[in-house]
């Protein structure tokens, strides 16, 4: 993960239609007609667009009636567009359904049906879409967030994703990638694209989730049982470092590195992350290190490269600073690091980093800010206590894992 664990926080915009066995008519006949009805024009088309690579999520232009806007690509979502932006189109709710994110949070939310959403020169016709608040992921991102590009308009053709370039390639017909190997997936109830990986002694059945800016997340009820638990390089933290369409909250999560991930016949080294959350989810700091990767929805395939980069190192500070509301506070803390011995603790308000007052930065400031403290390899943190006292440490980057 680079040093993404340094500054930032782990976001998750998976969203699907949720229901109950009593439910599942409902949600089928609403899926069916508003959410699988996109269709592409032209209907053979073969392009490749330039996207933006930023803290691990995929950005992409999108155009609505003219204008042009900032997506999510976002494999494990259904598409969504920004609540100011369903207000400015005038749009009318058609129907209403369950839905479920990433924390396993549900709502019953309104759904829109959108004429046209443009990629590039091909247009996507008859768009189903949720409307959501995403303020959240603006800021985390640093970022305006105008939408999801979600996979109700993914399904209908084949992707290449690359992450160097970085670019998106979108085809009509089947896409090649040279020296491959190919896991098979199949469609869940949503048209996301689901694996098979087997580690620890189990095999499990995982959403493909661009919209997700970790490795791979399993629940702690499959971490317990499994042979994970044993491994000698995991780590464990507490705070509000994982963020969903529908909040955040406090909770221990533990990150294992395990030497043995199959996804599908392919063998992995890959980071694990394990919380609360009930959801199987396959995120880009596990896809990016091959480069780039292929989802040919069609023949239901994934094909990955068969040469990767190497692993880079967990790099932390101990901890991780949380921005909410111009107060800066200790989101995340690492157990048994440096940050926590010398007495950080999670809400400690942080005063300063590095000698720089963080009280008088806007939210684009701290954006920057932040982005320049990465290469530091010390880093004086000032915080004030609950009673009042500040203290002082300056602390070293280690690799979570050594």
């Amino acid at each position: 993960m680079k040093d993404f664990l340094l500054f930032a926080f782990s976001v998750f915009s998976t969203l699907g239609f949720c229901q109950t066995k009593d439910e599942i008519k409902k949600s089928t006949k609403n899926r069916d007609t508003y959410l699988f009805a996109v269709k592409a024009e032209p209907k053979k088309f073969d392009e490749t667009i330039p996207s933006e690579y930023v803290t691990d999520e995929i950005l992409i232009p999108v155009e609505i009636n003219g204008k042009t806007y900032t997506f999510l690509f976002d494999t494990g979502a259904i598409t969504v567009l920004s609540d100011d932006i369903v207000k400015q189109m005038g749009l009318q709710p058609v129907t209403s359904n369950r839905f479920i994110d990433s924390a396993g949070n549900t709502t019953d939310e309104n759904f829109y049906m959108v004429p046209e959403i443009k990629l590039g020169s091909v247009a996507f016709k008859n768009v189903g879409v949720g409307s959501f608040d995403l303020d959240t992921f603006s800021r985390l991102l640093c970022r305006p967030i105008d939408g999801i590009f979600g996979s109700n308009i993914m399904r209908v053709c084949n992707w290449e994703i690359d992450y160097e370039k970085p670019s998106l390639r979108f085809s009509s017909d089947k896409i090649a990638l040279p020296d491959a190997n190919s896991v098979p997936f199949t469609q869940n109830f949503s048209g996301s694209p689901d694996v098979i990986i087997t580690t620890g002694g189990f095999n499990f059945r995982t959403s493909v989730d661009t919209g997700n800016n970790g490795s791979l997340d399993i629940p702690n009820s499959l971490f317990e049982k499994s042979r994970l638990k044993n491994v000698p390089r995991i780590a464990k933290s507490r705070g509000k470092g994982f963020y969903s369409l529908l909040g955040n909250a406090e909770q221990d999560e533990h990150t294992v590195m395990a030497d043995s991930v199959y996804i599908g016949n392919v063998l992995l080294q890959r980071r694990i992350r394990v919380s609360p959350s009930p959801m199987y989810l396959l995120g880009n700091d596990f896809l990016s290190p091959f480069g780039r990767f292929v989802i040919n929805y069609r023949k239901g395939e994934l094909l990955l490269p068969k040469r990767q980069k190497e692993l880079p190192p967990e790099n932390t500070f101990g901890f991780t600073p949380l921005r909410e509301n111009t107060k800066t506070v200790v989101g995340v803390i690492w157990e048994n690091s440096d940050a926590q011995k010398s007495g950080l603790e999670l809400d400690d308000e942080i005063i300063s980093l590095d000698g720089t007052v963080l009280s008088g930065l806007s939210d684009m400031d701290w954006c920057e800010f932040r982005q320049n403290l990465i290469k530091n390899e010390k880093l004086k943190v000032v915080v004030r206590k609950p009673d009042g006292r500040e203290i002082s440490v300056e602390l070293d980057k280690y690799d979570l894992f050594k």
